[in-house]
């Protein structure tokens, strides 16, 4: 679409919708990427809903004229104009800190961001702090925590840490089969011929920025603990690990190349996080990146 066009739509979808402020925007999301859209607030309020070009054009087509585009952004909007969670509430704490949670982002590719976002360097990655909001009935959005918040909240970043650490553990953090996540597409008995214990995903109920428990040692220990031994975490995306014992899957350079591999062909732009591959050791309660052969040694 054309600059030209882009503008003349968003001034017609704010001609029909005269009680929210219609303003275009480009927004940075996670490894740098942007995405620009329309976004929409009511007076005196500082945030709503992002409608993205993207989005957009896969609901009516580029060859659409004005008006159906208009309708089309409208029609996708409308879900989103009234929140469950008040977004003026997130620039309050009493309001915000049992939503609170923590997010893994890569260190090196969110340089920039990290800047404004509070956050904790981590290995090669960074926790950072989101807030859920809750949309309708099920949809749900995370507005990343920054130095600003943290100041209009009052509190300080141990604080946060801490209350973010009580949320996620409150999602319910488990060990699923491969069976139960890709609907037994996977082998879940071990294998006889290489005595290979099979893959399990780690990750919380909701399925939902679940690789931050990667960053917790007190979590990580109490769903995995001595149930396996040391093991490798394998970062498929932000959302969840998936679990290697090491007694059965020593071949760690191998597993290293198809992280990479899925990364690059797989997993999307948002929702890299790394193409490290990590060791934990339960009995040390230690989480390490795999550098080579000398971190084959778990005893």
């Amino acid at each position: 679409m054309t600059e030209e066009r882009k503008e003349r739509i968003t001034a017609l979808t704010s001609l029909k919708l005269e009680d929210f402020i219609v303003s275009r925007h480009l927004i940075e999301k996670n490894n740098s990427t942007y995405r620009e859209g329309i976004g929409f607030r009511r007076s005196g309020q500082r945030n709503g809903p992002i409608v993205y070009w993207d989005d957009i054009l896969a609901h009516c087509g580029e060859e659409c004229d004005d008006d159906t585009m208009v309708d089309c952004i409208i029609g996708i909007v409308t879900p989103y104009l009234d929140l469950n969670t008040d977004p003026q509430e997130i620039y309050c704490w009493e309001k915000s800190k049992d939503r609170v949670l923590p997010k893994l982002i890569n260190a090196e590719r969110n340089q920039e961001r990290l800047e404004n976002l509070v956050h904790r360097k981590y290995l090669d990655l960074a926790e950072i702090y989101c807030t859920k909001m809750t949309v309708g009935d099920s949809q749900q959005g995370y507005v990343e925590v920054t130095r600003e918040m943290l100041e209009e909240w009052g509190i300080d970043q141990e604080t946060l840490e801490r209350q973010a650490a009580e949320n996620m553990k409150a999602q319910g953090y488990r060990l699923y089969s491969m069976e139960e996540m890709l609907g037994g597409f996977m082998p879940t008995k071990i294998d006889t011929e290489t005595e290979k214990v099979p893959l399990q995903i780690l990750t919380n109920r909701e399925g939902i920025l679940g690789a931050a428990i990667l960053a917790n040692l007190e979590l990580l220990k109490e769903v995995i603990g001595d149930k396996m031994g040391a093991c490798y975490l394998l970062p498929s995306s932000v959302h969840e690990l998936i679990v290697c014992p090491a007694e059965s899957w020593m071949d760690a350079e191998g597993l290293r190349e198809v992280v990479k591999e899925v990364n690059q062909n797989v997993v999307g732009e948002t929702d890299y996080l790394s193409d490290s591959i990590y060791v934990y050791k339960a009995m040390f309660d230690q989480v390490q990146i795999y550098m080579g052969q000398e971190n084959d040694n778990f005893v």
